[in-house]
């Protein structure tokens, strides 16, 4: 069961960036699960005769497309409107992650990539200003922004909900959290970026390198942790395709120096295998010490196998890891956590989800 899920996603994965593969089972009823964030991409990456012949096996991925297209194309009107009214408050916002892809162009079809909400970087001391802009755009009265103290510990604000159109927009003041954050480093990010027109609004864009370097960091240092590694074949795709439009520009040396510097030079070796396995791109990075090596075959095993026990300890860890920080951090954080920690339904939770498995 295991290796025919990962054939499958593999198999997905070289279709979508366009290097043919094995041959999919097309009649399997279980690949429009397992496709998972990649559903809206399949159907463009089809050849004419494998739609006629698999027509209606392939219903699910052609409606799935048409749906996201027409969700894709009402991101990029909200998108333009948000930054329009930004600008009108005087900021400039970078556009981050899916957004930014949707807006360049980035994959075959303007739905082939899903997007689930805005992402804004914005310089510190504008997240206020430009929370009100969009709160007010919104119209629906206050929204919940989250204490400044406690979106410092986090990469972002608590999302605007109804600004411009369907999706969340999420204003951060960082690409990751906590020690991460050194990763991308926001005045780097700003001094390579480049000016992108939005209709009759004006923003950022990351460059191409440092679109590269955030796709490949989403999941090992934005959503994973070393017990509970993460990594979305979506990033891996985006990366397939950042090479495709802008190859001759990504400086490949600099984000192997910047990251073996950072001590993480375990995601090279992530990225290597996957771009091998999942898109057919010829790995970019040098190959690394053994350890290196060990620990991401270790990470990527852990991935493709996830075992409920170890994931569970894994989430314990990282719920204990931000108690300790939250403490240690004072103020507002420390109130917070110390109000859970005085409640009896927090230690029925702990139970619930790290001794027991449940997910509610």
């Amino acid at each position: 069961m295991k290796a025919q899920y990962l054939d499958a996603v593999y198999g997905l994965g070289r279709l979508i960036a366009g290097r043919g593969g094995a041959p999919l089972e097309w009649r399997d009823p279980r690949l429009l699960s397992w496709s998972n964030l990649l559903a809206t991409a399949v159907w463009p990456a089809l050849d004419d005769e494998t739609r006629s012949r698999f027509e209606t096996e392939l219903e699910g991925f052609a409606v799935a497309h048409a749906l996201n297209t027409d969700r894709n194309a009402q991101l990029l009107i909200q998108l333009e409107r948000v930054v329009t009214r930004l600008n009108q408050a005087g900021i400039k916002p970078l556009v981050l992650k899916g957004a930014a892809h949707l807006a360049t162009g980035l994959w075959p079809t303007p739905g082939s990539r899903l997007v689930s909400d805005i992402d804004l970087l914005v310089e510190a001391e504008a997240l206020e200003p430009a929370f009100s802009a969009l709160e007010d755009y919104a119209g629906t009265g206050p929204q919940e922004r989250g204490h400044p103290e406690v979106n410092g510990q986090h990469k972002h604000m608590m999302p605007v909900i109804g600004a411009g159109g369907p999706a969340a927009v999420e204003l951060h003041h960082a690409v990751y959290a906590g020690a991460a954050a050194r990763l991308a480093p926001i005045g780097l990010l700003r001094e390579r970026a480049r000016p992108f027109r939005l209709g009759e609004g004006e923003a950022l864009i990351l460059s191409p390198t440092d679109r590269v370097l955030t796709a490949m960091m989403h999941g090992p240092a934005g959503n994973g942790t070393w017990l509970v590694p993460t990594l979305q074949m979506r990033d891996m795709l985006d990366i397939h395709f950042l090479d495709a439009a802008h190859g001759s520009e990504i400086d490949w040396p600099w984000i192997q120096y910047h990251l073996a510097s950072k001590r993480w030079a375990v995601a090279l070796e992530i990225t290597n295998t996957c771009l091998d396995r999942f898109t057919g791109m010829t790995p970019p990075f040098r190959k690394g010490g053994t350890r290196v090596r060990l620990d991401a075959a270790r990470w990527i095993w852990q991935m493709e196998h996830p075992n409920p026990v170890l994931k569970q300890a894994g989430m314990a860890t990282n719920h204990l890891v931000h108690t300790i920080r939250s403490l240690k951090a004072g103020g507002e954080p420390r109130r917070r956590i110390l109000a859970k920690l005085a409640q009896l339904e927090t230690y029925r939770m702990i139970v619930r989800h790290y001794v027991l498995g449940q997910e509610t």
